[in-house]
């Protein structure tokens, strides 16, 4: 499912570069991706950046598709099922191939980045073996870590015992 023109254009916006110059690197991403994650009117607020050697190539951030979270446990039950989730967004924003690019994705509380669990999204992981991405990332609680994307669709199935 790729967005239609109206919907991306929506979304559509002068995307953020790190200086200029400088190729992109992992931890301009997070600044970019928790960024991104506080445009998100959901409880749970997350981001996503996807780049390649030459730049970005789109963001996302979790949208909710149905009404507004009023941030209680009703909304965390409907938002798991019904949200777009950041990578999801970041997927269907990108204006060319995913194709040997890296993604990163972060969840922010109290305005700031926190460490992921690890890869545990089948919903997600599915998607970005699928869109070609070479790499994860993910904030972990020794720093940002890189997964190639079939390890981290291993890794998400094994913890969801689906592998």
């Amino acid at each position: 499912m790729r967005l239609s023109e109206a919907k991306r254009l929506r979304f559509a916006r002068a995307l953020p570069t790190p200086d200029a110059g400088h190729r992109m690197t992992p931890n301009a991403a997070l600044a970019i991706a928790a960024d991104e994650a506080r445009r998100s009117t959901c409880r749970s607020q997350r981001g996503a950046v996807a780049w390649d050697h030459d730049g970005l190539i789109s963001v996302g951030w979790n949208l909710l598709t149905i009404g507004a979270c009023d941030q209680s446990d009703r909304c965390k039950a409907q938002c798991s099922r019904t949200a777009i989730h950041a990578e999801q967004l970041c997927i269907l924003a990108a204006n060319r191939s995913l194709a040997g690019a890296s993604m990163l994705h972060v969840k922010i509380v109290a305005d700031a980045p926190v460490p992921s669990r690890g890869p545990t999204c089948w919903q997600c992981s599915k998607l970005i073996l699928a869109a070609g991405l070479s790499w994860m990332y993910l904030l972990q609680e020794t720093g940002l870590r890189a997964y190639t994307a079939e390890t981290f669709h291993q890794l998400t199935l094994d913890a969801n015992a689906l592998g």
